[in-house]
């Protein structure tokens, strides 16, 4: 993942966040279409060699409470019950 905030001050501003996303967000910020551009080439030279998985798994484990395959099922059979 990248992420490219371009607009984050005027988000942050009208809207806020949960989060702290610079600390949170997995992944490297870009500010500008080169340093975004420059994030690509980067990542294609990773391939497969994520740097920042560690810290996309804390931000799973930190929100998603099912994480065991069937997640689909659970809220088909809840909204059988509605």
């Amino acid at each position: 993942m990248i992420f490219f905030p371009y607009d984050y001050s005027l988000y942050a501003v009208q809207k806020g966040f949960l989060i702290d996303c610079y600390e949170d967000l997995p992944g490297p910020f870009a500010h500008s279409e080169e340093e975004l551009m420059e994030e690509f080439m980067r990542a294609e030279n990773r391939m497969n060699q994520d740097p920042h998985e560690e810290k996309a798994m804390a931000l799973v484990n930190r929100f998603h409470r099912y994480q065991d395959g069937i997640s689909s099922e659970r809220l088909l059979n809840d909204l059988k019950t509605c």
